[in-house]
């Protein structure tokens, strides 16, 4: 179904891509940034005018987000205080106050893009790190194809985008992790699967981070406790329908499980290509640190790869924190002088692959602004 509105879609999404990454490689690093911004503003529109298809998640949300605005103040309290994600109920309401379907897709396109964005140029900038790496890891992150994740299924990559520039800043921006907290706050808030990564988060601190360790421990206990306390209805209904999901299941897409699968290896490939570097005195404890976490994020996913929703979306935010470690990879060969041949082939293999998955049979496929039958 939708066939030419699919592939216009898919074409268009692919050209600016492709145009986008060849800008970036050819600018100047100062220019960098204005080539990101552009192309941001390319996602939102292309969000904006997302036509979902009656199998998409955003198909159903609007709907809802039309419920959402027309409530009440009382009955829009009372629903905050009821549901396990009281900020995305929030989220919809303000939006759907402004009776515009398509600014849904567009302003959350704008905040996770934004956010992926200020990741890839704030390391780029810190390493100082040529625009030709910058194009090919701009090309990776895109190649997963989780933009129609992004737009339709709304609150899971905006929860995740939130908490990927948290997690960034206390590796590469030496933020305190306690300066991290409203982030994870908000980031639960708007969705509880994020719950899972946060909690990996503090055992890697615990179990990596050594030299603060007594401290570390002391403050997991802590915060522990006091976010039960705090949010004890909101863990519950997450921890309830974790539970109904993983006993009963919800779908399963054979070939985004054959993508995500790929994207996986792949990110478990960079991680220990990057440990190889250390052999050759190239190293960075910060690439390190972020590195073990995402291992215990991978092997996580394995081991609950039964509930496919927390499979496929939580593969995405690893992409999303795996971004400085290729950043950091792809430099550190072209100053040594490497050979480079076999990591590039790799690279560029594995992200055609996710690319033509994604375009043909995973999430990126439905991509269409408009349709013939209306």
């Amino acid at each position: 179904m939708y066939l030419i509105e699919r592939v216009i879609g898919i074409a268009t999404y692919s050209i600016i891509l492709l145009l986008i990454c060849q800008f970036i490689s050819k600018s100047k690093n100062n220019n960098r940034k204005k080539i990101l911004n552009i192309y941001l503003l390319c996602l939102v529109l292309m969000a904006y005018f997302f036509v979902p298809p009656p199998g998409e998640d955003l198909y159903v949300i609007i709907p809802v987000m039309k419920s959402y605005a027309s409530l009440s103040t009382t009955d829009l309290l009372l629903t905050l205080t009821t549901r396990e994600t009281p900020l995305a109920s929030l989220y919809y309401h303000i939006i759907g106050k402004f009776n515009l379907p398509g600014l849904l897709p567009a302003i959350t396109a704008l905040i996770v893009y934004s956010n992926i964005f200020y990741i890839i140029n704030d390391f780029a900038e810190k390493y100082k790190i040529e625009n030709k790496h910058v194009s090919k890891t701009l090309f990776y992150i895109m190649s997963t194809g989780f933009y129609v994740v992004a737009i339709s299924n709304i609150r899971t990559l905006l929860s995740f985008s939130i908490l990927a520039v948290a997690i960034y800043k206390e590796y590469f921006c030496n933020q305190k992790i306690i300066k991290s907290v409203p982030s994870y706050i908000v980031s639960f808030l708007i969705h509880s699967s994020s719950l899972i990564i946060i909690g990996i988060r503090f055992i890697s601190l615990i179990m990596f981070e050594k030299k603060s360790k007594p401290f570390y421990k002391i403050f997991f206990g802590i915060s522990l406790v006091i976010g039960y306390v705090l949010f004890e209805k909101y863990f519950n209904l997450a921890l309830e329908k974790f539970i109904g999901y993983y006993t009963t299941g919800t779908f399963f897409l054979l070939w985004e499980f054959i993508k995500i699968t790929i994207l996986l290896i792949y990110i478990l490939y960079i991680i220990n290509y990057s440990k190889k570097l250390k052999k050759i005195n190239i190293n960075d404890k910060n690439i390190s640190k972020i590195g073990k976490l995402i291992l215990l994020i991978v092997i996580t996913l394995f081991i609950l790869h039964k509930e496919f929703n927390l499979y496929l979306r939580v593969a995405y935010f690893c992409s999303i924190i795996s971004m400085p470690v290729l950043l950091y990879i792809l430099k550190s060969i072209q100053d040594k002088e490497m050979n480079k041949r076999n990591f590039y082939t790799i690279t560029l293999f594995s992200c055609l692959i996710m690319l033509l998955l994604s375009c043909s049979r995973g999430h990126l496929s439905s991509l269409k602004f408009f349709d013939l039958n209306n």
